[in-house]
């Protein structure tokens, strides 16, 4: 079979910076070790600017025999106007849709009948059974963890395990993208280290209970053995130039030994060049002195991901952080030289603005060097969207206002506009301390990246219908 995988997005609307798509890789990787027959072709709409209508037409002139597409909730509007265009179009041309969007609203998805199949959760399994069911003329009902539409009839098929043990899914189909080719776009994470970069699963799944977060990868941690990790490291670094790695887990200091053990077999196996990234934070309050020694050699700045500084709003999402243990480790981060940036949530359901206050003074009395504000947002499939909805909040979201970085419709009541001069007003107050500014120019390792984000910082820090659409800086 001829496979074409796509990201689906709209340029024209997507916001976010270019970053290599591991969904759909993983998809590939998975599918040509068990049946390398197959020819897979890896579409990024996001790098390449491509548009639904054109990606349809792409799809009509190729004619590939199945057509797969890695969705965000952010993006679902795009994913419904490339299936529309397909059936009108490109007729008879089976389309799967994947991704956090499919995997949080299934009904919706699949109660679009121009949608052919659905995979939620993990999908690397699923869809190498799919391709293997399709190309013997199997029935589709027999496939774990897939929704399918046939004949105006639509249902879901059994639950699919999450993988036990992550080893055994093969590395991502690094060669079907060009990866020179992201090294010289803008990336999502706008500070860096090195312009060579992937970003990596070392662990999938995360146990605790936080109440807005996705579930896309389940809440049972399952790491991958210290071995496997060092494997893709090795030849991500030899074979690709990779010397930047975005470690994109939900929790990738779980289990203190192993990521210590992590960090020594990177070191021993002489990889020195390269730099670790984790963009979408760590659980500050599991971090010891041990771990941040080892880290050290090997980053420049750790991403701690707080939320809120209110002990009530802590326990209500579930999160239960040890907001004073964090701000010691905060402190010895610094201690140790290493940057330091906090992910801190506004507008959480009951939220007030005494303790919105509260977050930002925590954020003011660390010793963080970096930070964003960002508004809270009810994803559909999480328990934060239930709590919004007995609260009587509007949750009739523009899938376009999704993004974290977007102040639109808080869920405590405050309008979008409060919620904007609110967080300029958190961007003004943390970045404009001489500490702060003196630490960054000192410490960062690409200071003229400083320089190029001040433009950025003025408009979210003065611009208020920037800030109430757009949110903070990354």
């Amino acid at each position: 079979m001829r496979i074409l995988l796509a990201r689906a997005c709209d340029p024209d609307i997507n916001i976010f910076s270019n970053c290599p798509p591991l969904g759909i890789l993983y998809l590939a990787g998975a599918l040509r070790k068990r049946a390398p027959h197959h020819q897979v072709q890896i579409v990024d709409t996001m790098l390449r600017g491509i548009r639904p209508d054109d990606l349809v037409e792409q799809i009509r002139r190729e004619r590939p025999d199945l057509v797969g597409l890695s969705v965000t909730t952010y993006d679902s509007l795009a994913t419904h106007r490339i299936a529309k265009g397909m059936r009108e179009r490109a007729p008879g041309i089976p389309l799967v849709v994947g991704g956090p969007y499919p995997t949080g609203q299934p009904d919706e998805v699949l109660a679009d009948p121009n949608i052919d199949y659905v995979i939620t959760g993990e999908g690397e399994e699923t869809f190498a059974d799919l391709v293997e069911t399709l190309e013997r003329g199997g029935d589709v009902a027999t496939v774990a963890g897939l929704g399918w539409n046939r004949d105006g009839e639509s249902r879901f098929n059994c639950a699919r395990p999450a993988v036990d043990d992550p080893d055994t899914i093969p590395f991502p189909a690094w060669d079907l993208i060009d990866l020179p080719e992201y090294f010289r776009k803008p990336r999502f994470q706008l500070l860096y280290a090195k312009k060579e970069y992937m970003p990596i699963y070392t662990s999938r799944g995360c146990p605790y209970k936080c109440t807005f977060c996705h579930l896309m990868m389940g809440k049972e941690f399952r790491p991958r053995s210290v071995g496997n990790v060092l494997e893709e490291i090795r030849t991500l670094h030899d074979v690709h130039g990779v010397r930047e790695f975005l470690v994109v887990d939900d929790i990738f200091n779980m289990e203190l030994d192993r990521a210590k053990a992590i960090c020594d077999a990177i070191v021993g196996a002489g990889l020195t060049d390269i730099r670790l990234s984790f963009p979408c934070g760590l659980r500050g309050d599991r971090m010891d002195t041990e771990l941040l020694e080892k880290l050290r050699p090997l980053v420049y700045r750790l991403h701690y991901a707080v939320e809120s500084g209110s002990p009530r709003i802590q326990k209500l999402v579930k999160k239960y952080l040890k907001l004073e243990r964090l701000l010691e480790v905060v402190d010895e981060t610094d201690r140790l030289g290493i940057l330091t940036q906090g992910f801190f949530l506004f507008g959480f359901p009951t939220e007030t603005r005494e303790e919105i206050e509260q977050t930002i003074d925590y954020a003011l009395e660390s010793r963080f060097h970096t930070a964003q504000f960002m508004s809270v947002k009810a994803f559909p499939g999480t328990p934060i969207h239930d709590l919004a909805r007995e609260e009587g909040v509007d949750l009739s979201y523009d899938p376009n206002q999704y993004a974290y970085i977007r102040a639109d419709k808080p869920l405590n009541g405050m309008s979008s506009e409060e919620m904007g001069k609110i967080i300029q007003r958190a961007y003004r107050r943390f970045y404009f301390d001489s500490w702060r500014i003196s630490r960054n120019l000192i410490r960062h390792p690409r200071k003229r990246q400083i320089f190029e984000l001040i433009p950025m910082f003025l408009r979210r820090a003065y611009l208020s219908s920037y800030a109430a659409t757009h949110g903070g800086v990354a």
